[in-house]
């Protein structure tokens, strides 16, 4: 699970930023690690039944992360959403007096 889980950027196409925590429980003491989704290197392990990891996002577009065992199965998935105030194809009004 992500805390908080979306990130609002003022418009579409500028950089997100967001201090997050990514936290996980699972039913077994295996290690599991944590993972951006198709990314071979794990962003952190934990053995045990669960762990978490403060994660500092930025970015324009959403990014899902996977959870995986020790075999490499993706046991769970979760993701940052990234959302704006304003679309960026906005027209800029000019504003004329007389």
């Amino acid at each position: 699970m992500v805390e908080p889980s979306t990130c609002v950027s003022l418009s579409e196409g500028r950089t997100c930023y967001l201090d997050t925590r990514i936290h996980w429980q699972v039913n077994s003491v295996s290690e599991h690690c944590l993972f951006v989704a198709g990314s071979r290197d794990p962003l952190y392990c934990a053995a045990g039944g669960g762990g978490q990891l403060d994660y500092a996002f930025s970015g324009e577009e959403s990014l899902q992360f996977e959870l995986r065992n020790a075999t490499g199965a993706v046991v769970a998935n979760t993701e940052i959403q990234v959302s704006w105030v304003y679309n960026g194809n906005q027209r800029r009004r000019n504003w004329r007096l007389f």
